[in-house]
């Protein structure tokens, strides 16, 4: 209940300040994930994960991180890039709903907390199918970003191809990712570890041809995966210097070359769209 001493006016104001900063905190995540045409309630509740940590990682960072990933392993997988990057930023939508105390809590999860966990799929297909339009596809895929190749994940143990390509994708990516940074928990894995984990779970617990994409693009970087931020749609507000500007720009380029992208004269290639 709000305090007796606000009038109704200044409560109102308050409200719709606070309504503002996370529509427009999403808005910023979703243009620096390249992703378009966000629906401004689904902006508000993505603006939320900006002031939400798990596991002492900030729950936007990481869905931002995700977004970009699996935005290059479904050009690389050729599927709807633009589905996966939005899926990606999307992932994590559900842990609004799960408590600080619990998603924040520094020991082991008791039997009853990991549950409550475990509903963040399905609630972000909620949150998503009640906004509706094009996110009733992308719920689908949120609900499945826990699924596991074996059978064995959750929230409907779906096993092998009935898990939608994309959801396998970010299931990776999310997984990935969380190898490679630091968690609240323990520091964040050598690249070397970090693919060898993923390699070792192909075939349980990820999809072995994504495993195999994502694997390939590690490789491929002489640069290493550490310097991924470098490389990434946000880089340029905290990281970006000419070495890795330049590189940027060559990266690009070789992303034209490899999925045959078109670029209209004086576009930027980061903003184009694959042919097929």
């Amino acid at each position: 209940s709000r305090p007796p001493a606000l009038t109704e006016g200044t409560y109102e104001h308050v409200r719709l300040g606070i309504a503002g900063r996370l529509r427009e905190e999403g808005e910023l995540a979703a243009l620096e994930a390249r992703v378009n045409g966000l629906d401004p309630e689904l902006a508000r509740l993505l603006g939320q994960l900006r002031f939400r940590t798990s596991y002492g990682q900030n729950v936007l960072q990481h869905s931002k991180e995700v977004a970009y990933l699996a935005g290059i392993m479904a050009a690389e997988l050729r599927v709807n890039v633009a589905v996966a990057r939005r899926a990606g930023l999307l992932h994590d939508v559900g842990k609004i709903r799960v408590p600080d105390a619990i998603i924040n809590k520094p020991g082991k999860l008791t039997a009853e907390e990991w549950e409550i966990v475990k509903r963040h799929p399905a609630d972000g297909q909620e949150m998503l199918d009640r906004i509706g339009g094009v996110l009733g596809e992308v719920g689908i895929i949120v609900r499945g970003h826990h699924e596991r190749w074996d059978g064995a994940g959750y929230p409907d143990k779906l096993a092998g191809e009935a898990i939608p390509l994309v959801a396998r994708i970010v299931c990776c990516c999310d997984a990935f990712n969380a190898m490679t940074t630091d968690r609240s928990y323990r520091r964040a894995l050598p690249l070397a570890e970090a693919v060898a984990e993923v390699e070792r779970c192909a075939g349980t617990q990820f999809d072995p041809r994504v495993v195999e994409a994502l694997v390939a693009h590690v490789h491929e970087r002489p640069d290493g995966i550490q310097a991924e931020l470098d490389f990434s749609p946000w880089a340029g507000a905290y990281a970006r210097t000419p070495a890795t500007a330049t590189a940027f720009a060559h990266r690009d380029a070789r992303f034209l070359l490899k999925h045959a992208v078109t670029v209209p004269a004086g576009a930027d290639p980061a903003r184009a769209r694959t042919t097929g």
